[in-house]
């Protein structure tokens, strides 16, 4: 790249580049911050765009939302090997064209990458068309949002979906999918998504503009094509903008996010009519300017600790003994409404801007469990979105004793702008004894800057990758990566929902220190503490 091969001469120069173009249609070297700092190649027939415009720019804007977890880390690997071995992603141009990525470190050059974007030569499996999974779908709908692109967001629900794929095989089930799939990203524009939430569920991100009303028709014909003896099934569908509205300046782009997850959500759980009862009839601007009753409900209910924690163990593996205990969240009663899950009323309290509170009031109430144990130690999560707020680090900071006896686990709920000051605060806190964790390690990007920017204690890998790693070494591989990466920074690794012996074994072999899930114990009262 320019900086990295300046030193060569002319026709070595060239041959150098040639050699590189060979196997890639796109060049770039990225700095320490993965911001490009080079860039040649296809970027004007990939994107529309020039080399030049991609420059200062992150490179995970190469890559599609959903891979870009992948990206990360497969940068952090290589960071700490000085090579990215190949790795098979999708682009992110408007066909999420595959590609293979590969790189080195620039020799003299600390934290800088040479990265080269090939196409797939072969393709190893069928693609898989429009079809996403229920995360996928949300994280592009987010990066929608996010960039101002206006696109629709379509849900549809079957109501009798058991009636309406009783007497299917799994192999005409499949199909059945696949058509459903191929048909509503047909009538949805170029680009359309069609995400599976759930049985007979589905979110349909549009290329362009929606009609429900077609799509939720579509549907039928599909349904009906597959069990013509059957009765036509019942589609009800609802169409939620990806925009801020005009008529509220106030509204952030992160509210709307969340607001967003949380539509998405009670509609996994319950349907259109959970989506409606939710208040997102108006869409996520309706929903913002409904929920100020509930959220009053929700802040006094916070005030007021109308909440328990339950706890459940995170065990050594040498010995499977209790190392620390995770506090998590439980809801007290349904007197306000409040009947969603857990992780629900979580997201609500994020996208009504009451995150801070919820976690510091979680915080004083697991202080306060300590209080009455000896030699236990707790871990509770901190949100990036709360970390984000200077007065709640202020406040935070104030209400940690030394010798507290607490973990901080920092949950990917937003980017951290200002890295800087929360690095001080972790570093305060770990000066009087709190150690500081990494959670759900590997499941969005977030998380690795977090290991690059923060000094921590421990990484706690996504129960995903844990549950895969069983499959086969390339899974392992993951699980190995992510335990280099923290023992590079002398950090211990946490693996969580370990449920079976096989699974805890495993982590065993693979050097794994710790683990949570339910095969060590399930939430429940912390040990030490006397019954309330």
């Amino acid at each position: 790249m320019s900086s990295s091969i300046s030193g060569i001469a002319g026709n070595d120069r060239d041959r150098f580049l040639n050699f590189a173009f060979a196997n890639a249609d796109m060049l770039v070297e990225v700095a320490a911050d993965t911001q490009i700092s080079w860039a040649a190649g296809a970027f004007a027939s990939r994107f529309g765009r020039n080399a030049e415009s991609f420059l200062r720019q992150p490179v995970e804007d190469l890559v599609a939302p959903a891979d870009r977890p992948a990206l990360a880390h497969a940068l952090a690997m290589a960071a700490l090997h000085g090579r990215l071995a190949p790795v098979i992603l999708r682009m992110n141009d408007a066909r999420e064209t595959r590609c293979v990525l590969g790189g080195l470190a620039v020799p003299d050059k600390a934290g800088r990458l040479c990265l080269t974007f090939g196409a797939v030569p072969v393709e190893p499996m069928t693609p898989a068309g429009p079809a996403q999974d229920r995360q996928s779908l949300l994280t592009q709908a987010e990066a929608s949002l996010r960039a101002g692109q206006n696109r629709a967001l379509g849900l549809l629900d079957v109501a009798d979906w058991a009636d309406a794929n009783a007497g299917l095989s799994s192999a005409d089930r499949a199909a059945l999918r696949q058509d459903i799939a191929t048909t509503l990203a047909g009538l949805s524009g170029p680009g359309a998504l069609v995400g599976d939430m759930g049985p007979g569920r589905y979110g349909v991100l549009g290329g362009g503009n929606l009609d429900v009303a077609e799509l939720a028709g579509a549907l039928r014909k599909v349904l009906h094509g597959a069990m013509p003896s059957r009765q036509e099934a019942r589609v009800s569908g609802q169409e939620i903008a990806l925009s801020l509205p005009v008529a509220m300046p106030g509204l952030t782009a992160g509210q709307a996010s969340r607001a967003l997850r949380f539509a998405l959500s009670r509609f996994t759980d319950g349907g259109i009519s959970a989506v409606s009862a939710a208040g997102f009839a108006q869409g996520l601007a309706g929903f913002i300017t409904a929920a100020g009753d509930k959220a009053a409900a929700l802040r006094a209910r916070i005030a007021g600790h109308k909440f328990r924690l339950a706890y459940q163990p995170v065990v050594a593996l040498r010995d499977r003994i209790a190392h620390h205990y995770e506090a998590l969240l439980r809801p007290i009663g349904n007197t306000d409404g409040f009947d969603m899950p857990i992780q629900d009323l979580v997201t609500f309290a994020e996208a009504m801007g009451l995150s801070e509170e919820l976690d510091l009031a979680v915080a004083q109430e697991a202080l306060a469990a300590l209080c009455e144990t000896h030699d236990v130690h707790v871990a509770v999560n901190i949100s990036g979105l709360s970390m984000q707020s200077a007065e709640f680090r202020d406040r935070f900071l104030k209400l940690i004793a030394p010798g507290s006896r607490m973990i901080v686990e920092l949950t990917e709920t937003a980017d951290i702008a200002d890295t800087a000051a929360v690095a001080e605060m972790l570093q305060a806190l770990r000066a009087i004894g709190v150690k500081v964790c990494i959670d759900d390690f590997g499941a969005g990007s977030a998380a690795f800057r977090y290991l690059r920017d923060f000094r921590v204690d421990f990484v706690k890998i996504d129960g995903a990758y844990v549950r895969a790693a069983t499959a086969g070494p390339r899974e392992r591989g993951f699980v190995e990566s992510m335990r280099d990466l923290a023992a590079a920074v002398d950090a211990s690794v946490i693996a969580e929902m370990v449920e079976t012996e096989a699974e805890a074994a495993l982590m065993t072999e693979l050097g794994v220190e710790f683990a949570q899930g339910y095969f060590f114990g399930r939430p429940g009262q912390l040990s030490g503490a006397p019954r309330r």
